[in-house]
């Protein structure tokens, strides 16, 4: 027993040190990082202050604004940007709390009221907002509800259909892994609309003669890539986009 003790304190100790190496180095470069990045202008770090202020006497998260805050240094953005940025956050964040009280939600938690104002920043209302929550039961979590909205508006779906998908859900008592499957949908959907259009860009280019270095051959690897991806007949694919991209580029030609 004392040996085998012995055994696993060598084979763990190593192990040991080297996470605690690991999450010094990490904070020794999170330190550097904040010490290296430039000081905002007392104006600018003015304004900051006093929307953060303000969230906390509204009792709005603060983490929300100081991220947009971290992320404007880390691009490079100027301090009036900046500045200006944790403005339209502090905005969005009461728009969405205000929101969801409206709605009947009285003390929403710190990440529905985050989810929601990321929400309005992407296009969505404030009265779509307060339709979902509407929706929903009381006692449940809108977290998993606004992070599909999101989802199904970054794969282009419009809000006024991503907003009635998801009352439909929220109506049918649709679990949150439901939720998150239609989320999934969405981008999925998105991604092969995507494919398509371009697809049909070069096929377009391809009857309508315009002749491009090497269209027969990008014709018939991208009709055959898409096609066949979504059909399974990538040969028959593949000839058809190659005659008509050899077509094109022949009917391109100057005499």
């Amino acid at each position: 027993m004392k040996t085998l003790t012995i055994a696993t304190s060598l084979i763990l100790a190593p192990a040991a040190a080297f996470a605690q190496a690991s999450v010094q180095a990490q904070a020794r470069s999170s330190t550097e990082a904040s010490i290296s990045a430039p000081r905002l202008s007392a104006d600018a770090q003015g304004r900051i202050d006093a929307n953060l202020r303000v969230a906390r006497e509204k009792k709005l998260p603060e983490a929300p604004i100081q991220k947009r805050v971290a992320e404007g240094r880390a691009k490079g953005a100027s301090d009036a940007q900046i500045a200006a940025a944790s403005g339209r956050t502090l905005v969005d964040l009461e728009a969405s709390h205000e929101a969801m009280v409206g709605a009947g939600r009285r003390a929403p938690s710190d990440e529905e009221v985050t989810r929601g104002s990321q929400l309005l920043a992407r296009g969505y209302t404030s009265a779509q907002l307060e339709a979902v929550t509407r929706t929903a039961s009381s006692d449940r979590s809108l977290v998993v509800a606004f992070e599909t909205l999101t989802s199904l508006r970054a794969a282009g779906v419009s809000s006024a259909k991503a907003v009635a998908r998801i009352e439909s859900l929220l109506t049918a008592r649709a679990s949150d892994a439901e939720l998150q499957e239609a989320g999934a949908a969405g981008r999925a959907n998105g991604a092969v609309g995507a494919a398509l259009g371009v697809g049909t860009s070069i096929m377009g280019n391809a009857s309508s003669g315009v002749s491009t270095p090497g269209a027969a051959h990008s014709g018939a690897a991208v009709g055959a890539g898409i096609t066949g991806g979504l059909t399974g007949s990538a040969v028959s694919a593949g000839a058809a986009a190659g005659v008509t991209g050899a077509a094109g580029a022949v009917l391109g030609r100057k005499p």
